[in-house]
C-alpha cells in the first residue's frame, strides 16, 4: 500500500509498514515477516482489495520463502504478527472489512493462528460487531487510530484495536453517540 492512498470504499490513511516475529521451528529461528499489499492500485489513489501477505526466512533474512496470502478475502490492513514465548504458536491479526462483502466499510478485527510454514490454522472474528469507521462525530472518516498490536501469551492472545462502540455524550454535552476508543479482547486459540 502507498501513503498515499486510501482504500477503495474508505478515506482513512492507510500505509505499509512490515512487521515481523522469530520462532523457534525445528530448533533453528525463523523470522516471518507480514504486510498488506493492494491488488489493484486505481487511479494511483485508491488501493482495491488489500491483502495480507507472508514469507518467512531460515537464514535470518538471506533468502526468503514464497509469499503467502494469509486473509480471506475484502479489505484487509494494519497486521500485526506475534510468537508465543511460552508455546511457540505463531498469531497474527488485522482489521478486515471481508464481513461487509457490498461495501467494503464496516471494520472486523481477525485473528488467524499460523503453522510454522505460515499456513493458516484457526481463524477467530474477535470484534463482537462490526465497526462503523465514519462515526466518530469529530475525525468522522479520516482516520480510526492505527492503534493495533497483539501480545500471545501462554495460549491465551490479548489484542488491542480501535473502534467506535463506546458511547458517551460528546465533550460531555447531548445524547451519547459512539465515538473512538481503544479496546482489548483475550482469545484463547
Amino acid at each position: 500500500m502507498r501513503g498515499h492512498e486510501t482504500l477503495h470504499s474508505a478515506d482513512f490513511r492507510t500505509g505499509t509498514m512490515f512487521k515481523n516475529t522469530v520462532s523457534m521451528v525445528g530448533g533453528h529461528p525463523r523470522v516471518f515477516t507480514t504486510w498488506e499489499r493492494c491488488q489493484l492500485h486505481a487511479l494511483d489513489q485508491a488501493c482495491e482489495e488489500p491483502e495480507i501477505a507472508l514469507t518467512y526466512s531460515d537464514d535470518l533474512g538471506a533468502t526468503w520463502s514464497p509469499q503467502r496470502v494469509v486473509s480471506a478475502g475484502g479489505d484487509n490492513y494494519f497486521p500485526f504478527i506475534a510468537a508465543d514465548r511460552r508455546t511457540g504458536a505463531i498469531e497474527e491479526a488485522w482489521y478486515t472489512h471481508r464481513f461487509d462483502p457490498v461495501f467494503h466499510n464496516r471494520q472486523d478485527v481477525e485473528l488467524v493462528r499460523l503453522s510454522p510454514n505460515g499456513a493458516v490454522l484457526h481463524r477467530t472474528r474477535v470484534t463482537p460487531i462490526s465497526n462503523e469507521t465514519e462515526a466518530d462525530p469529530i475525525l468522522h472518516g479520516a482516520f480510526i487510530g492505527d492503534y493495533f498490536q497483539i501480545d500471545p501469551n501462554a495460549g491465551r492472545v490479548y489484542v488491542h484495536y480501535n473502534a467506535n462502540f463506546r458511547q458517551v455524550p460528546l465533550v460531555g454535552e447531548g445524547i451519547p453517540i459512539p465515538q473512538q476508543d481503544n479496546f482489548l479482547a483475550v482469545r484463547s486459540e
